[in-house]
């Protein structure tokens, strides 16, 4: 079963992402009334809170929840050892976000109106605490319309929650308040019309602490009242007001516990929301039911997916999430972490800013020129006149010669990130597990992007051969070549010989003596 919820996961994404009609598999479907309880039910099976919460209809769109148990440091291939949540291709670490991210992605579709949308939310969860399962949370079962509502929204309701569970191979979590007649509820209502002898159906009664007083659950919970093959079991969530004083769900465990074992001892070990989770992830007969629908995919789907059209719409698809995880790669946005080494576009910023930097700084900008290099520049770039100060001109003709040195350097960058873009290549290829199945296609992808980046390496390095060329032609507009180099430049020269260039550049000699090359007055 381990390795065959993260298969059926999948499936369920694929066929959600195509919006194809989907195929009977596997799951859990939350079925019951707006004040059912529904929502915390579903918050206590993963541990935390982040669903969104508020007066009437909350749940506005079917929201598939994949849990997914990342299991110990060794065991985890993707090296994830902490809570993630992946919604809309976005990652999070922040339940209050995922809430944000939920709501916002209603909102996209139906905006401010109260109406359903039949479109799901894929939520994927990945924790070392949770186990494997995946569970759907729907609208709240309603029969009057408030606000503005369709006045047809009890029907609209009832048509989506059917559509869902409806799914032989689905297990419906059928949740009840206990302070109403069980036989009446409409999360039994809607159960029986799919799933009369509740064959695939488990009870998760709520609210048993509000019961009047003076009466209990029991006859319910030990199956006296209505038999259910796979179980009644009943739960004790958080109230607002605990919600409010930021109560944890681990406490509320504590004192779920606790409370039967004061008020139901019978049924205490078989009761809370603990319990109700080993069951989930026990059923074997959702399994089974798959591994038998499991011959009749094919019939059902070969005629659709072998058309031209479908085929296309695969490819195009792979080709953008490609696309997608190598910009991903780049940026560092990418879900894959690793504490081993530098991995994509952090790498390109280390050729950047360490390899091409230090074989900068390794460059002496006064190698190959000498002392007496300078005094003839100076000397002749001052003509027939009488320079008092360091003749521009001159800085720019011996910078003119340096500038070259930096080809080389800058050339050898070009070819490290070509071959590091080149790498991430197949490292987006290992973050779509899709390709595997499209071998054929995962080579021509490689090829092409290959070809396209071997392609720009030349005309990459004739625009830094070109740029070294603009450099040494328009020096003046090059930003970092100023009044401040020439003062940087004057101070490596000893003062001693700056008052030597001065004296020459006057017609004078060291010892004194006029120049035959003196200056007019």
């Amino acid at each position: 079963m381990k390795n065959l919820i993260p298969i059926v996961n999948k499936i369920q994404q694929i066929f959600s992402t195509v919006g194809a009609e989907s195929l009977e598999l596997p799951q859990i479907v939350a079925v019951g009334t707006q004040s059912s309880g529904k929502s915390s039910v579903i918050e206590s099976i993963i541990g935390h809170s982040f669903l969104p919460r508020g007066l009437g209809m909350v749940t506005r769109r079917p929201l598939i929840l994949q849990l997914l148990s990342t299991g110990n440091e060794k065991e985890n291939n993707s090296g994830i050892n902490q809570t993630l949540y992946f919604i809309i291709n976005q990652k999070f670490l922040d339940f209050d976000k995922i809430r944000d991210e939920i709501t916002a992605e209603t909102n996209r579709i139906l905006a401010d109106n109260k109406d359903i949308c039949p479109e799901p939310i894929i939520l994927k969860l990945f924790s070392p605490d949770l186990v494997n399962l995946t569970v759907v949370d729907l609208p709240g079962l309603t029969r009057i319309p408030i606000g503005s509502q369709p006045l047809d929204i009890e029907k609209r309701i009832e048509e989506l929650t059917l559509s869902f569970v409806r799914n032989k191979n689905s297990l419906i979590l059928a949740v009840i308040p206990a302070n109403i007649d069980i036989a009446t509820s409409e999360a039994m209502r809607i159960s029986s019309i799919v799933d009369p002898s509740l064959d695939r159906t488990i009870l998760c009664l709520t609210k048993l602490d509000l019961m009047d007083k003076g009466t209990n659950a029991s006859d319910i919970l030990s199956g006296k009242v209505i038999k259910s093959k796979l179980g009644i079991i009943g739960v004790v969530n958080r109230s607002q007001l605990d919600i409010e004083n930021n109560k944890t769900i681990e406490q509320a465990y504590i004192d779920e516990a606790n409370f039967f074992q004061q008020n139901y001892p019978l049924v205490a070990q078989h009761s809370g929301i603990r319990h109700l989770v080993k069951v989930l992830s026990k059923v074997v007969s959702i399994f089974t039911g798959f591994a038998e629908s499991c011959p009749k995919m094919p019939a059902g789907s070969e005629r659709a997916y072998s058309s031209a059209a479908y085929q296309k719409f695969i490819l195009i698809n792979l080709i953008n999430k490609f696309a997608s995880v190598y910009l991903d790669i780049v940026r560092g946005s990418s879900i894959t972490m690793t504490t081993k080494e530098l991995f994509g576009g952090s790498r390109i910023y280390y050729i950047y800013h360490e390899i091409f930097c230090k074989q900068l700084k390794t460059i002496d900008v006064l190698d190959g020129i000498s002392s007496d290099d300078i005094l003839t520049a100076m000397i002749n770039c001052k003509g027939m006149k009488t320079n008092l100060f360091f003749p521009e001109s001159a800085f720019e003709f011996l910078v003119k010669k340096q500038i070259t040195k930096l080809e080389q350097p800058s050339l050898n960058c070009v070819y490290l990130v070509s071959e590091e873009m080149n790498k991430i290549i197949s490292q987006s290829f290992d973050l779509i597990p899709e390709f595997s199945y499209y071998q054929n296609l995962k080579q021509q992808v490689s090829m092409v992007v290959k070809s396209i980046l071997d392609d720009e390496i030349e005309p990459t390095r004739k625009m830094v051969y070109h740029h070294l060329l603009r450099s040494k032609i328009y020096l003046r507009q090059r930003l970092h070549i100023s009044i401040q180099s020439i003062q940087t430049f004057r101070q490596k020269m000893n003062h001693s010989y700056l008052l030597k260039c001065s004296c020459v550049l006057r017609g004078i000699h060291s010892d004194g003596r006029k120049s035959s090359e003196q200056s007019c007055e």
